[in-house]
């Protein structure tokens, strides 16, 4: 990946939580609450997922592979969050700041490594080992994953 790339990536990282917020902004308390399917997020817990994601995972990954050599990194299970956290009855505006906060920690740090430092690798217990570029892009895909969702719950609930 060429610095233009990497670049690239970071900006729509740190665009991500105005986005998320932009999309969130219109519901209802109750379309917030709305699950497109049995075993999927509803908006609310979307946005908690992406805060607490980016905090106890994101954040922590990108120190530790800067920090250690070759870290073998925790893979979380945002399910199991959502459950033990109650997402359903959190307050929408407090984990959209808290995910903007901890997003811009997280690109900040990014924005800061040199080439060197990005091609440091971590790995996940179950995969072969990515570098900073890599995490970076996993992020990405992440964020587009659940812009997708909440843009497939928001035209749900307009039509």
């Amino acid at each position: 990946m060429n610095k233009r790339e990497y670049l690239k990536i970071l900006e729509y990282l740190a665009q991500t939580p105005q986005r998320i917020a932009t999309l969130v902004d219109t519901l209802s308390a109750a379309a917030l609450l709305y699950r497109p399917a049995p075993d999927a997020f509803c908006a609310l817990e979307q946005v908690c997922h992406l805060r607490d994601i980016e905090r106890e995972g994101y954040r922590v990954r990108v120190r530790r592979i800067l920090e250690e050599d070759r870290p073998a990194l925790q893979n979380i299970d945002g399910a199991r969050l959502a459950i033990e956290r109650d997402y359903r009855s959190q307050d929408l505006a407090a984990a959209l700041a808290d995910f903007a906060a901890a997003r811009a920690e997280s690109v900040r740090l990014l924005r800061e490594t040199t080439v060197a430092q990005r091609m440091r690798t971590g790995r996940f217990d179950d995969s072969d080992a990515f570098s900073l570029y890599g995490l970076a892009e996993m992020m990405r895909l992440h964020d587009g994953g659940h812009i997708s969702e909440l843009e497939a719950i928001r035209d749900s609930i307009q039509r």
